[in-house]
Formats: C-alpha cells, sequence, structure tokens
C-alpha cells in the first residue's frame, strides 16, 4: 500500500489505541480523537446505509438504555452512572470511525495494526500510559519492568505484531512461512504460561498448513479457493478438536511437569484441585455466575462494589480451600464486581439488556462470517481467522478494554461481509 494521507492519519490513531491519559477518567488519546470525529463522522453520506451495521449501533443504544435503567433501579452514585454511560461513548465513536475507514478501503487496518502494535509497546513494554503510570504508583514501583511478568508483557507485543501486522501483510505472499512463524511463536508463549495467545496461535499454524496442503496448486482466487475449502468444514473441525485437544494435553504435560516454570506447576496443581478445574484460571466468571444469579434483570449497575461478598463465594468454590480464603476475600464491598469477561461485565453491571449487543457480535457478525464468509477472501484468510477466535475469546473471558482495537476488529467482519466493497 503506497504512502498517503489516510495511510498515516490511521496510523497515528492506532498509535494512540493503548496509550492513555486521564481526563475526567482515563481515555486512550484515540478514544479522545474519535469521540471529536462524532459530528463529521454522523453526518457522512450513506454511513448507516448497511443493515449489520445499523444492527450493531441499535443494540449498542440498547446497551446505553440498560446502563440508564440499571443505575436508578440500583440508585448508583451519580460518579459512577456518569462513569458506566462514559464508557460506551469511546466505543461508539471507535465503531464509528472504525466503520469509516474500512469502508473506504478495508487494507486500511493494516496501518492501523501497525500503529497499534507500536502503541502496545510504548504502553505496555515502557508504561508510557497513565494506566501503567498509576498501577506503579499504587504497588511503589519505579518502572513497567518491576510491575511483574515484563517477559510477558514483551511477548504480547510480539504476538500483537506478528498476529496483526505480519500475518495480514505477508499471508498471501508466504503462506507456509506465516504458518511456521506462528507455531514458534505459539511454542514460546507456552513457555511462558500465555495460555489464551497459546491456543490461537498453535490452532491458526496447523489450520494454515492443513490448508496448503488442500489448497496446493490451486489458484489463488476467491472461487476456485472458497469451493474447494467449502467441501472440506467438517474436516477443518474435525481437525480443530483434535488440536485443541492437543494443545492441552500439551499444557497440562509441561506445567504438571515443571517445564513451564514452578509458577505455572503451582497454578496448574491448584486449578486442578479445584471444583472448577481449568476454570479457575478466571474466577471472575464465577464472581459474574454469583452475581447475575442476585440480579439477571437489571445488574448491579455500574461500577457497582461487591456487598454481598460475591468474590469471596467464587474464591471458595475455584480454590476449594474455604475459609482459608479469609486472608484473601475479607474486603466485602470495597472491591469492584469484575467479572473478566466482555458480556459478562455488562449483564453483571447493567443487566440482561446489556448483553445483545455481545450476543449479536458473537453469532449475527463473528458467526455469520464463520458460516459464509471464511473462505471468500483468501488473502484475509489467516489474519480473519486469528481475529475470529481472539474475539470470541475476548467476549467470553477477557475484560472490557482496548475499545479502539476491538471497534476495528468488529468493523472489519462487519465490511468485509458487504457485498459492495473497495479492496
Amino acid at each position: 500500500m503506497k504512502l498517503s494521507k489516510g495511510y498515516l492519519f490511521v496510523f497515528l490513531y492506532g498509535l494512540g489505541a493503548t496509550i492513555s491519559i486521564r481526563v475526567v477518567g482515563i481515555l486512550a488519546i484515540s478514544d479522545i480523537i474519535s469521540i471529536l470525529l462524532i459530528p463529521f463522522l454522523i453526518s457522512r453520506r450513506n454511513m448507516f446505509v448497511d443493515s449489520r451495521f445499523r444492527k450493531l449501533l441499535f443494540f449498542l443504544f440498547l446497551w446505553f438504555v440498560a446502563t440508564f435503567i440499571s443505575d436508578i433501579v440500583n440508585e448508583s452514585n451519580l460518579i459512577n452512572s456518569l462513569k458506566g454511560f462514559f464508557t460506551l461513548v469511546p466505543f461508539f465513536s471507535s465503531l464509528l470511525f472504525a466503520y469509516w475507514v474500512l469502508r473506504q478501503n478495508i487494507r486500511l487496518i493494516i496501518p492501523f495494526l501497525l500503529g497499534y502494535s507500536i502503541s502496545f509497546l510504548l504502553s505496555a513494554g515502557f508504561g508510557i500510559d497513565a494506566y501503567y503510570q498509576e498501577s506503579l504508583a499504587r504497588n511503589n514501583l519505579t518502572n513497567a519492568s518491576q510491575l511483574g511478568h515484563y517477559s510477558k508483557i514483551i511477548l504480547w507485543v510480539i504476538a500483537s505484531f506478528i498476529n496483526g501486522y505480519f500475518v495480514l501483510v505477508y499471508y498471501k505472499k508466504k503462506p507456509k512461512m506465516v504458518a511456521l512463524i506462528l507455531f514458534i511463536l505459539s511454542l514460546f508463549l507456552l513457555i511462558k504460561g500465555v495460555r489464551s495467545s497459546f491456543l490461537i496461535c498453535f490452532l491458526v499454524s496447523v489450520i494454515l498448513l492443513l490448508i496448503e496442503k488442500q489448497t496446493f496448486n490451486i489458484p489463488y482466487t476467491g472461487k476456485s479457493w472458497t469451493k474447494k475449502l467449502n467441501k472440506k468444514k467438517g474436516v477443518f473441525i474435525l481437525f480443530i478438536i483434535a488440536s485443541i485437544f492437543i494443545s492441552k494435553s500439551l499444557y497440562e504435560y509441561g506445567a504438571e511437569n515443571g517445564i513451564l516454570g514452578e509458577e505455572e506447576e503451582i497454578k496448574y496443581r491448584l486449578q486442578s484441585n479445584s471444583k472448577l478445574g481449568l476454570l479457575s484460571g478466571r474466577p471472575g466468571v464465577v464472581i459474574a455466575y454469583y452475581a447475575i444469579l442476585d440480579s439477571p434483570l437489571f445488574g448491579h449497575g455500574s461500577y457497582a462494589r461487591d456487598e454481598k461478598g460475591f468474590s469471596y463465594e467464587a474464591g471458595t468454590m475455584v480454590t476449594d480451600l474455604g475459609q482459608s480464603m479469609d486472608i484473601l476475600y475479607d474486603n466485602i464491598g470495597e472491591e469492584q464486581i469484575e467479572a473478566h469477561s466482555h458480556i459478562l461485565q455488562a449483564w453483571v453491571n447493567n443487566g440482561i439488556l446489556a448483553t445483545f449487543f455481545w450476543f449479536y457480535v458473537l453469532f449475527g457478525i463473528a458467526g455469520k462470517f464463520y458460516r459464509n464468509y471464511l473462505f471468500s477472501k483468501p488473502e484475509f484468510f489467516a489474519y480473519a481467522l486469528i481475529s475470529l477466535l481472539s474475539l470470541y475469546w475476548s467476549i467470553l473471558f477477557n475484560p472490557f478494554q482496548q475499545k479502539p482495537f476491538l471497534a476495528f476488529n468488529i468493523i472489519f467482519f462487519v465490511v468485509l461481509m458487504q457485498k459492495k466493497q473497495i479492496f
């Protein structure tokens, strides 16, 4: 892609995607840019002609409504209510910006991903970020390397670059090389105990090698490529299941025998002895389970405190240590209810109406793309597969953050499914 003003602008936007500053709350620089552009974006001609994009915004509007209702029902204080409402504003603006950019040219996601990778390095690797600076201050630390797991942070930065920019640029040119590098990266991620990224990279690398074998000597065009691979969807599903089993076995063997280090061995043995097994690595999911059961319709309000001790109940179930967990969960009412999941956090905070947005992303966008469009654009296949797996994992198991990247990830699929595209 030739360097242009548009390329440079999107690169700079990506460069600010994870570098945050405190403006009332903590906002990424890219959040601020897209918020300032809202009047310009909503005035663009043909901005809302795509039905999927309109539905996406409609369900986001329902989330706004759910936030308002939940905070009234729960009598949330004004500050938390405002924080809950304005958490969604930058996400709304990021979706508008991403759609405006990618609808003009979907390949503009490339400079965004390059800028995002550098942004990730500056914010997480060097601590040039309000969130990391405040984390350091709370823990009386002096630099990001002392924050803990520094080598994991660097590995996340490398994985971000490879899974984004590198795969998108080089897959069409060197598919075998991309598959091999993803496989090597998955081994490093396994050794460092970054399980989610290991699973995604391992699965994608194996699938790419399988596809390369199936499509050998087939012209790299949409019709012939798609026709061949659509006949093999059942084989790929079985292969994915087998790959998940193999990757899980690799992790368990490495952790149990100390190959992955003492920290992973201790974590694995603790989780293996809990009632929930490896799911105990995400205790926020269990906290959300208790919180949702307590108030399924309206949630507990924006930034609600754990007044009823859901985290203590979850800690008891996860570790199976009962009352000995008092020392870890003795601040009932002081800590926020953290679900560590996009969809569960929305449900915990704002009730069931807030989850409709994420259900639509999971099934109406990502699910439909997998069923009908996964093999339709060969050059985007590897990145689309990584993005699909990452999107599902994030919605189910990660906290709601990095809104500009998440918006570009979702809109990428929306635009790729449109009938009229500019490539």
